[in-house]
C-alpha cells in the first residue's frame, strides 16, 4: 500500500496579506516527485481563495489577484502599541478542521511556511494537526525553520524541522529512494479544481549576494530549470485546466541563460498568456532585444529593482544595479512599446546607514522617471548582513521572529523619525497618483 503525505499550506496571520500569486511552490513541486513515486498525495492549502468556505466572498482583479478572507484577532504583545488590525487570512479555522475530518490519517505531514513573521499562522496549523492526528510524523519546511531554526525547534511543535532546499535529503525521511531528475517536473496543480493562475520558476536561486536578501542561504547555488518541462507545463495548465495567467517567482528570471529560447517559444506558440513578475526584475538585462520579447510574449506589467540612488549603499547592498541601468531599461521598454504606466520600480527605505535624504532623493528621481513608485519598509531578514548590521546599530533584540516585520519597523523603527517615515510614504502616494 502507498504511503500517504499530507501536505499543509497554513495561514497568514499579519497586518495585511494580499493574493498576489501566492500559491505554495515548494509543496507542489514535492506533490508531482511524490505522485510519480506512487505516494499517495492530500494538499490542503488555507490560502486557497476557491475553497467552498469562502468562495462566495472572492472578488478577482483583471490579473486574478484580490484579496483573502480574514478575521481580526487580538495582536501579540510585540505589536500591542501598533495602530493597526491583526488578522488572520485565510479558510475559517472551523473550515479547516472540518477539511481534515474528510482526510484519513497520514503516514506523514508536511508544513509548509514563508516569511519568519508569519509563524503564528504555522504553529496554529501545526497544533490542530497534533492534535486531529496523534503520533503522525510531522516536518515543518520552508523558510521560516531554514532562517531560524532553534526558535522553530522550541517553539513550533513539530518533530522535523527541515532546513534548506535539498528534497533529496526530505525524501529520505518518506523512505529511501532516489530520484535523479526531480528538478524537471512541473508543480502538481492537480489539487486545484480551477485554478485562478499558475506559479512557476524557471531559475532557483540567485547569483548576487545582496546583503540584505537570504537568497543565497534558502537556495546556495543557482541553477537552472529545464525549458522544454517549463513549455510542456504551460502549454498543459492553458489546455486542460484553461489558465491564462502564470506568474514567475524566479530570484533572478532575466539571468537565465534559456530565458531568451523560452520566451521565443512562448510567442510561436501564440498562446496570447499573460505574464507577472511579483519579483523586481533585473534591469541591466533588459536590452531591446530582451523588452521586445517581455512584450511579445505577454508581460503585461514590470517591475524592476532599484531599491535606492545612494551610491554608498548600492556598493554595500551588493552593487546590483545604478541609475543608470534602471533609466537604460525603461528607454528599452519604451521602444518595445510598454507603457510608462505598465512599469513600477522597487525601492527600499530602512536600510541600514541609509538617510532620510537619500530614500528623498531617490523618491524624486523615480517621479522624473514618470514611473510608479513602489516604496517598502525595510524588513531584517535572519542570516544576512544587514540583519546583523542592524541588530548592532540599533540595539534591536530580533530573536522573536514578529520583531522581523517591516510594519513593526515602519510604526516602531529606530532609523528616522515615525512622522519622518509617515510623511515619506505618503508623499510616495501623492507622486504616484499623479503617474496614475
Amino acid at each position: 500500500m502507498s504511503k500517504h503525505i499530507l501536505l499543509i499550506n497554513p495561514w497568514i496571520i499579519d497586518f495585511k496579506a494580499y493574493d498576489l500569486w501566492m500559491k505554495p511552490l515548494g509543496l507542489l513541486h514535492i506533490s508531482s516527485i511524490l505522485r510519480k513515486k506512487g505516494f499517495s498525495i492530500t494538499l490542503l492549502d488555507c490560502l486557497d481563495r476557491n475553497h467552498p468556505s469562502v468562495v462566495k466572498e472572492k472578488k478577482l482583479d483583471p490579473q486574478m489577484t484580490g484579496k483573502f478572507v480574514d478575521e481580526e484577532i487580538e495582536k501579540p504583545l510585540p505589536y500591542k502599541q501598533i495602530p493597526r488590525k491583526y488578522k488572520r487570512y485565510g479558510i475559517p479555522i472551523e473550515a479547516f478542521k472540518k477539511e481534515l475530518k474528510k482526510i484519513s490519517a497520514p503516514d506523514f505531514i508536511l508544513v509548509t511556511s514563508v516569511m519568519t513573521y508569519w509563524y503564528q499562522g504555522v504553529h496554529l496549523a501545526i497544533s490542530i494537526l497534533k492534535e486531529k492526528f496523534p503520533g503522525v510524523p510531522l516536518i515543518l519546511g520552508g523558510i521560516y525553520p531554514t532562517l531560524c531554526p532553534e526558535f522553530a525547534k522550541k517553539t513550533s511543535g513539530a518533530d522535523i524541522i527541515f532546513e534548506g532546499s535539498n528534497i533529496q535529503k526530505l525524501f529520505k525521511i518518506f523512505g529511501q529512494f532516489e530520484e535523479s531528475d526531480m528538478e524537471s517536473l512541473f508543480p502538481d496543480f492537480s489539487h486545484y479544481t480551477k485554478p485562478d493562475y499558475v506559479t512557476l520558476l524557471t531559475s532557483k536561486g540567485c547569483p548576487y549576494k545582496c546583503t540584505y536578501c537570504a537568497s543565497n542561504k534558502l537556495q546556495p547555488t543557482f541553477r537552472m530549470l529545464k525549458a522544454k518541462k517549463i513549455i510542456e507545463g504551460i502549454k498543459y495548465m492553458k489546455h486542460n485546466y484553461g489558465v491564462s495567467h502564470f506568474a514567475f517567482y524566479d530570484d533572478a528570471l532575466l539571468l537565465n541563460t534559456h530565458i531568451t529560447s523560452l520566451l521565443e517559444e512562448i510567442i510561436r506558440e501564440d498562446w496570447r498568456l499573460n505574464f507577472h513578475t511579483p519579483n523586481g526584475l533585473h534591469a541591466r538585462f533588459i536590452d531591446r532585444t530582451m523588452a521586445k520579447l517581455l512584450k511579445k510574449s505577454g508581460f503585461a506589467e514590470l517591475n524592476l529593482s532599484l531599491e535606492t540612488t545612494g551610491s554608498t549603499i548600492q556598493v554595500l547592498t551588493g552593487n546590483k544595479v545604478t541609475a543608470l541601468h534602471i533609466e537604460r531599461a525603461i528607454e528599452n521598454l519604451y521602444s518595445a512599446g510598454f507603457s510608462g504606466k505598465q512599469i513600477r520600480i522597487y525601492t527600499i527605505m530602512g536600510l541600514p546607514g541609509q538617510t532620510f535624504e537619500e530614500v528623498e532623493k531617490t523618491m524624486n528621481y523615480v517621479y522624473t522617471l514618470g514611473i510608479e513608485n513602489h516604496l517598502s519598509v525595510y524588513s531584517p531578514v535572519p542570516g544576512t548582513e544587514d540583519f546583523e548590521r542592524i541588530k548592532k546599530e540599533y540595539l534591536y533584540n530580533l530573536e522573536d521572529p514578529l520583531y522581523h516585520n517591516g510594519t513593526y519597523h515602519y510604526y516602531r523603527g529606530k532609523w528616522f523619525g515615525f512622522q519622518e517615515r509617515k510623511d515619506l510614504l505618503d508623499r510616495v502616494h501623492r507622486l504616484n497618483s499623479k503617474i496614475r
